[in-house]
């Protein structure tokens, strides 16, 4: 019985893990997502985008890391 559990729950793991993948480094959405905001901020509020480029060069956008994951988990 808990054997079956077991590998019942390690396949439901493996198939989410399966469709995350993407979200993952090496498949590159954090670093497009990244890319997306940036072009937003800079399209949307040039004003914003020159003030965190000159005051540190913010433009990365690392901060909203936080963001995207939540995003992921949804």
């Amino acid at each position: 019985m808990q054997s079956d559990f077991e590998a019942l729950a390690f396949s439901c793991f493996t198939e989410l893990m399966k469709r995350m993948n993407q979200n993952f480094p090496h498949g590159g959405a954090m670093d497009t997502h990244f890319a997306n905001m940036r072009s937003l901020i800079q399209i949307l509020d040039s004003e914003l985008f020159e003030l965190m480029h000159q005051n540190g060069d913010y433009t990365h956008f690392y901060f909203c890391y936080r963001w995207f994951l939540l995003d992921f988990k949804r």
